[in-house]
């Protein structure tokens, strides 16, 4: 599958990056969104390059009737203009999260990722992987959003999620998963 986007030189993620992507890992564990019987989700180590999927008619189409504020999408549409970002510090606190290398850059400079059969053999006690685009965040630092492909299905899938910054950290305010047809 060519994914969207063009290798280049990204934006860093951030420690603030980081705990959202526990957030919303946790999340999902929790939920048993996308892991069923192995309960392992393995979150790919570059995040994803830019990307049609963050265009305004895109971010409204696959979240409902849910809202992200205007300061969110754009700061998300300018972090992930550049290629994917390297998140291989990133640290889940639990073995059902693992890192793992689900994507390559070809000749041409395309993305692409690993076919479903070549992710059970290499991850085979793995449910479920995603691969992130980097967080956007309102101005004032209270709210963000994270969208993220999900996978295995046949099209593949568009996760977002919205949080807001409690003292106790970040917290889950939605979210939608959607499958692509």
């Amino acid at each position: 599958m060519t994914l969207p986007g063009k290798a280049q030189s990204a934006e860093r993620a951030s420690f603030e990056d980081f705990k959202i992507i526990k957030t919303v890992t946790a999340s999902l564990l929790a939920s048993r969104s996308l892991t069923l019987g192995k309960r392992t989700l393995i979150v790919a180590n570059h995040t994803l390059a830019k990307s049609g999927m963050l265009s305004d008619d895109q971010m409204s189409q696959y979240i409902g009737s849910h809202k992200v504020e205007t300061s969110v999408v754009r700061d998300m549409q300018r972090r992930n203009q550049g290629g994917g970002t390297d998140i291989k510090a990133f640290r889940a606190g639990t073995r059902q999260v693992q890192l793992g290398d689900l994507i390559f850059t070809t000749k041409r400079g395309d993305q692409e990722m690993i076919r479903s059969d070549e992710f059970e053999e290499r991850f085979p006690n793995a449910d479920a992987w995603i691969l992130l685009w980097l967080p956007g965040y309102s101005n004032d630092g209270s709210e963000a959003a994270v969208r993220f492909m999900y996978g295995p299905t046949t099209h593949g899938g568009i996760g977002t999620f919205g949080l807001k910054k409690m003292k106790s950290g970040w917290t889950v305010a939605w979210s939608t998963l959607q499958k692509l047809f």
